[in-house]
């Protein structure tokens, strides 16, 4: 239904203005004579008045994943939809005064319906009606502003949406669970533990899995924590009101409870659900609290100067200075947001922009004059304030200012504030970039990355593992420089590549042949090696699982010579599985000969790795067969819920070896490749590198990079991060190399 006449904006008075909306009246959506009415007032935001920021999505609040549900149907059900409108009316002395009708969407309309019956102010800024969104320089200008906008709001009101129904775990994780001090009695060994489950008043294992599903349902539908903007507008928040349905919740609650569940593991009827898998396609439940919660911290503690963030910024970037904190500050936000949703895929950095500008030093040094001039009964004018605020890059909705211009300008951004090359380690790989145009350099900021970059793999104190960087050239050189989207930096190539081998899991899933291609390029690899790997004189066995796992467990490196039992007995059960496979294959095709699969070549490799290894790395045959068919009736056990074999226990540490091993290589190696260099070296670098690619060390990068010749022009393309064994901490930082260092110039 279409109601004339359509309301008609007037025009802001300056940039500083916002439009703030007092609900006049409210009524039932089935009475058009009885919708919601409303003025529109502008105000200054230089002195504004007391109000309330709406942080809410703008569709449906809720897509749940059960369509089995009769409500979920219902409410997913385009055909049953209708576009609520509301009256609004301008009052203002200066400009005339206009009425008209606005539709929005019903998730909007059901906020302001609460808002009218609730004790929420007089006054409130909502950016689908605040804002004329058909003016695009007005557009521009709000969002430039919106920071100032939230962080002067009195209050800011989280609408999750009107829903009603199944949300009893979810209330009782946020009630009982907390009345009953579950949050410092639960650990990840008692979570399924009988007496802790008495100690919070729960009666069966069932009805606790049931809680906690319904939690990780809740978070899985509920669309608001999806949105990237909430970013700023929680973090930027004075106060906090959260709205469900009928319900008002506590802020630090909610993240109380999200943290602590990220941080267990629990057993349930479905199977081993990690609530803190940090995977790209299986994002931790919680985990949008939790990063809400961090970021908002970070910021109240002093934004790139509170203390563990700033030791963090200072060793991931070399950032010793504020102003380079400040701009690693907008790539740590930037690579952060990745996970958040828009619709707008600029809005991926305008949605930043706010909070980042206002930890800049110029706006704290902007809050300092305005306590001074206060004190002399005097005001900062607002062109002051505006330079003084004002970010290095603006938000701009014009059709020709492309996703990719708006991502580069971000990036360089970063690199030139920073003098550092930090930020390409968060380049996806090749294969998964989906914005047009985007220089390689650039990150698509559109999804989140899916390996985790080698420069945030750190132990204790936050500090680098890796430090493969050449030094600078002078205090006073620079690292890096942009000119006309292409990336000019420092260094030199070190060697090329000559083969790459598949060894990651993900492609295991899609067909069974697979786990023979792993096992036989990684025996094939290590064949390949010189006996003593004279870069670290490690025998090639040991070479082989460390670079795997890029020589770090995660919290140390090198890794942990413990480490070398984990791989022997990660080996013995993908061995097994090959085994069973082969002959699962031979059966299928009527024969009992597991000649027709890879696994006799596997095995006569395996026999001469065994032969000429130095460490016990490679497992016998006896190994192998003992260790699968007894953690596989091990397992078996546990699920039909028989009393669990001696022999289980007596092979638990090969099962906890397997699985270590397992979470650290798939950490290390996803989306990544191993591969062997022209002098013999071996890495990991990214999936979509080939043979010909080179290996480069750059000043400003911790890491090796592998580059790719663009052809017939003396540029490179950026193919992704490295590690190169044996070459992490400056090893080749002789004075024949450093001589070759050069101008790379990266399109």
């Amino acid at each position: 239904m279409k109601l004339t006449p359509v309301y008609t904006y007037d025009q802001l008075r300056n940039s500083r203005n916002i439009r703030l909306l007092r609900i006049t009246g409210g009524g039932a959506e089935s009475d058009p004579t009885k919708r919601i009415t409303c003025q529109l007032e502008q105000y200054s935001l230089s002195d504004p008045p007391a109000y309330y920021a709406l942080s809410y999505t703008w569709g449906k609040p809720f897509i749940w994943s059960c369509k089995s549900d009769e409500h979920a149907a219902a409410s997913d059900d385009p055909s049953k939809e209708v576009t609520p409108i509301i009256w609004c009316e301008t009052q203002d002395p200066v400009s005339a005064t206009t009425a008209g009708y606005l539709t929005v969407t019903q998730n909007l309309y059901d906020a302001l319906s609460n808002l009218a019956t609730g004790n929420f102010g007089a006054l409130l800024w909502i950016d689908a009606i605040s804002i004329d969104q058909k003016n695009t320089p007005e557009r521009n200008s709000q969002v430039k502003v919106m920071g100032d906008i939230y962080s002067s709001a009195n209050h800011v009101v989280v609408w999750l949406g009107k829903e009603e129904k199944r949300l009893e775990g979810f209330h009782w994780l946020h009630n009982e669970f907390i009345s009953n001090d579950g949050i410092t009695k639960i650990s990840p060994g008692n979570a399924d533990d009988t007496e802790f489950l008495a100690s919070i008043g729960v009666p069966t294992l069932q009805q606790w899995f049931g809680y906690i599903e319904d939690y990780v349902e809740f978070c899985r539908a509920c669309q608001w924590f999806n949105r990237a903007w909430i970013l700023q507008e929680v973090t930027l928040a004075r106060d906090i009101v959260v709205l469900l349905g009928n319900s008002i919740l506590d802020w630090d609650t909610m993240y109380d409870v999200a943290r602590c569940l990220t941080s267990i593991r629990i057993e349930s009827g479905l199977g081993s659900t990690d609530l803190d898998n940090s995977t790209n396609d299986h994002k931790p439940f919680g985990w949008q609290m939790v990063r809400l919660g961090r970021i908002r911290q970070v910021f109240q503690d002093g934004g790139p100067e509170a203390p563990d963030y700033k030791g963090l910024l200072t060793r991931m970037f070399d950032a010793h200075s504020w102003q380079k904190r400040w701009y690693a500050h907008l790539g740590m936000l930037l690579t952060r947001s990745r996970r958040f949703n828009v619709t707008d895929a600029r809005d991926k950095v305008y949605s930043l922009l706010g909070m980042w500008s206002m930890t800049s030093p110029q706006t704290r040094l902007c809050g300092y004059l305005d306590v001074w001039l206060s004190m002399v009964g005097r005001s900062l004018d607002s062109t002051a304030y505006i330079l003084a605020r004002s970010p290095e890059i603006e938000p701009d909705y014009a059709q020709e200012n492309t996703v990719s211009y708006v991502y580069t300008s971000a990036t360089a951004l970063v690199l030139e504030g920073t003098q550092h090359l930090g930020i390409l380690a968060f380049v996806e790989d090749q294969s998964r970039r989906r914005v047009a145009g985007l220089p390689s350099w650039v990150p698509d900021y559109t999804f989140d990355i899916s390996a985790v970059p080698f420069i945030i793999r750190a132990h204790s104190g936050f500090r680098p593992v890796y430090n493969s960087s050449l030094p600078s050239a002078g205090s006073k050189a620079l690292t890096c420089a942009v000119k006309d989207s292409i990336l000019h930096v420092q260094g030199a190539s070190f060697d090329t590549i000559q083969e790459v081998f598949t060894v990651e899991f993900e492609a295991m899933e899609k067909s069974e042949l697979n786990l023979f291609q792993l096992l036989s390029g990684l025996f094939r690899l290590c064949l390949c090696l010189e006996s003593i790997y004279e870069p670290t004189g490690q025998p090639r066995e040991e070479v082989l699982w460390r670079t795997w796992i890029a020589d770090s467990d995660g919290s140390s490196y090198p890794a942990p010579d413990s480490m070398r039992e984990s791989f022997r007995d990660a080996l013995a059960v993908w061995l097994g599985t090959a085994i069973n496979v082969s002959r699962a294959i031979s059966s299928r095709a009527g024969s009992s000969n597991t000649t027709e699969t890879p696994l006799p070549a596997i095995w006569h490799a395996l026999d001469e790795l065994r032969t000429s290894a130095q460490q016990e790395v490679f497992p016998c045959e006896v190994t192998i067969f003992t260790t699968w068919n007894l953690l596989t009736d091990a397992a078996v056990s546990r699920i039909d819920g028989s009393s669990v074999d001696i022999s289980y226990a007596a092979h638990k540490r090969s099962l906890g070896n397997f699985r270590y091993f397992d979470r650290v290589q798939s950490e290390a190696s996803t989306d990544r490749s191993l591969f062997l260099t022209s002098k013999g070296y071996i890495g990991l670098g990214p999936k979509s590198m080939r043979a010909e690619d080179e290996v480069f060390f750059l000043r400003g990068s911790h890491v090796p990079l592998v580059l790719r010749r663009n052809v017939g022009k003396s540029t490179h393309c950026l193919v992704g991060e490295a590690y190169l064994h044996g070459f992490m901490q400056g090893e080749t930082l002789t004075p024949e190399f450093q001589a070759s260092v050069r101008e790379i110039t990266i399109e």
